[in-house]
């Protein structure tokens, strides 16, 4: 191209170089780049837009890795700063400690220095973003510098920022649950507050007696219990439950003024007052909540008003524009009679879950017979066919006028 460009004129390896440098900057200084993040635990699909990081994933602390590229000959190290979304931490004046514009990033745990064009980082996500701020956008820069904490400017390509979103307040719980009676079929409906943001999905809870507890009661909101504070029957501490201990208190040996049984320094058996008897760990999103009680005409340990999601996947998942889903009892194992707990989770974009809000009762009973004859089935219940939905009395209604007009054309044509 060169060559063509100048046909009779020696090419000289100044000119040269010069030309390729006004023809094709890009050879003369490539851009720093920072590839797509990685989640540990997440199923990326490694396209579109990167979620929002969750509540659960700043509870666990979960492990990002980054793959910075291009890094420009001659750098020595790496220099990462956070800021809101459009705060330009590669300006010099964004960093020079005055105001709140941009945070530096120390990192102790990192090696940031360079020897290459590639630099592969793995830190913790609460270094990355602070999940301490809940609900914000930031920006993550990183120069390439010869000095830590560097304030100087930074030349185009030697920096790169990326995008990320913290997203940890849960989504509200659905209301208005409504359950019933019925064979193969019952239809769950439920309402959503207006005014908030449509969720990706709800999930949809049924204790069949297989529902494991939550092993961990949430990211957000802990020392929860249904009455009172400052201890428990069998341990001391504050903000204990029956046998918890301490601020956060685990199930046995609790926080900070814990001990195995009845520990801290205020503890004895049976120590303190207000006590709760049966203090329980908040669920995500929330702080201090309370939990309730279910029906009692279908008692359940695990889904109860204001608990944790319990562990392991849902029965049923309808999408988030959804406001009712059917459950068929028979496929659900319940007998005649039998009655399970259900409930709806709303989960966000982010994957935030909603705590455990209402609880509500489906019962299978023996329809046969029941839908024969208008009004014939009561108290909620729902009669159908197997596969569909169509109540069974119109179809009996229809069967029996035509047997009637039948009858009636035979005795006319006598």
């Amino acid at each position: 191209m060169v060559h063509a460009l100048l046909p009779n004129a020696p090419m000289r390896p100044a000119l040269v170089a010069f030309t390729l440098v006004l023809l094709c900057p890009a050879l003369a200084a490539a851009q720093l780049t920072i590839g797509r993040p990685v989640f540990a635990g997440r199923d990326d699909p490694g396209t579109g837009t990167v979620r929002a990081i969750n509540a659960q994933e700043c509870a666990d602390n979960v492990l990002v890795s980054l793959r910075i590229t291009n890094i420009p000959t001659g750098r020595s190290r790496l220099d990462f700063w956070r800021g809101g979304e459009g705060e330009g931490c590669n300006d010099p004046l964004k960093r020079d400690g005055e105001g709140d514009d941009c945070e530096h990033l120390s990192l102790p745990s990192l090696d940031l220095d360079v020897i290459g064009p590639q630099k592969d980082l793995e830190l913790p996500v609460d270094d990355l973003v602070g999940c301490a701020a809940m609900d914000q956008n930031f920006e993550i820069f990183i120069l390439a510098v010869d000095s830590s904490m560097s304030t100087a400017a930074v030349a185009e390509g030697e920096w790169a920022a990326l995008a990320i979103e913290l997203d940890t307040v849960a989504p509200s719980a659905p209301t208005n649950l409504t359950g019933g009676r019925g064979d193969t079929q019952v239809i769950v409906t439920w309402d959503f507050p207006e005014g908030e943001a449509q969720p990706r999905r709800f999930e949809i809870y049924v204790d069949r007696g297989d529902l494991t507890p939550a092993t961990d009661g949430g990211p957000a909101g802990a020392d929860a219990g249904p009455a009172g504070a400052d201890a428990g029957p069998t341990d001391a501490g504050t903000d204990g439950g029956p046998i918890d201990g301490g601020p956060d208190g685990g199930p046995i040996d609790g926080g900070p003024d814990g001990g195995p049984i009845d520990g801290g320094p205020d503890g004895g058996p049976d120590a303190g007052s207000d006590a709760g008897p049966t203090a329980t760990d908040a669920g995500s999103g929330g702080t201090d909540s309370t939990v309730g009680t279910g029906p009692a005409e279908c008692p359940s340990a695990v889904l109860l008003p204001g608990a944790a999601i319990p562990d392991g996947t849902p029965y049923t998942e309808s999408s988030g524009s959804s406001r009712e889903d059917s459950l068929n009892p028979e496929s659900l194992g319940l007998g005649f009679g039998e009655t399970a707990a259900v409930t709806v989770v709303a989960v966000d974009e982010a994957l935030n879950r909603s705590v455990i809000g209402e609880v509500v009762c489906i019962t299978r009973v023996d329809t046969v017979g029941l839908c024969d004859e208008p009004g014939a089935c009561k108290s909620g219940c729902q009669c159908s066919t197997p596969g569909g939905s169509a109540p069974g009395w119109p179809a009996g209604l229809a069967a029996a006028a035509l047997i009637a007009l039948a009858t009636w054309r035979r005795r006319r044509n006598r």
